[in-house]
């Protein structure tokens, strides 16, 4: 009796193992939001990986940040120097993930990058929220339309 319940035992601990070793893999969405016609719309796209900034962007702030008990440095890029004026975006990046955010300036768009993964949409989740509190960051009066990153008094 004992070695039947020490077999049962045994095997729904190599059973439960064996279903968590499963390897999950992770999806990356780019939500497009957008007005057409005077009406709010939403596009969802999966995407093979999150894309880095373009060599050609500015780069107009860092900010090296903590989040749960891990660096990382949030990047606030303009394509403005090269873009044509109604094609300009404001981009933010994480040097971990790639782009997490970016926004026209002239068109009533944005996209946000969001994953399957609770635990990387917490980090780009509380990357944006250190966007919005620094106003290096999140104001885009500081930085002029000619590409030139101001510099910033402390």
């Amino acid at each position: 009796m004992k070695m039947r319940l020490y077999l049962i035992s045994l095997f729904i601990i190599l059973y439960s193992c064996n279903s968590v070793s499963d390897v999950y893999e992770v999806k990356f969405y780019r939500l497009s939001y957008y007005t057409e016609k005077g009406e709010n719309k939403l596009l969802k796209i999966e995407v093979k990986e999150f894309d880095f900034h373009n060599i050609k962007d500015s780069l107009i702030f860092k900010k090296e940040i903590l989040i749960d008990k891990q660096y990382h440095e949030l990047r606030k890029y303009s394509n403005s120097s090269y873009s044509p004026m109604d094609g300009e975006r404001i981009t933010y990046e994480l040097d971990s993930i790639g782009i997490i955010f970016s926004s026209s300036l002239s068109w009533n768009s944005l996209m946000k990058f969001k994953t399957s993964s609770d635990s990387i949409n917490n980090i780009i989740n509380r990357a944006m929220d250190f966007a919005l509190i620094y106003s290096e960051l999140s104001n885009d009066a500081n930085f002029k339309r000619t590409g030139e990153v101001v510099k910033f008094e402390k």
